[in-house]
């Protein structure tokens, strides 16, 4: 296995209300709990 060093920022962002936002290799990989929270909304408002 090729094994690479991988460097992580944390940045505390008490507006997500939980989860995570993931941010690499030019992604976005979004686990907050705000997200699910608009999606359902949306989902519902239709």
């Amino acid at each position: 296995m090729n094994y690479q060093t991988v460097e992580l920022e944390t940045i505390v962002d008490s507006s997500i209300l939980g989860g995570a936002i993931v941010e690499a290799d030019h992604r976005v990989i979004d686990g907050s709990i705000r997200t699910q929270l608009e999606t359902m909304r949306n989902q519902l408002n239709r």
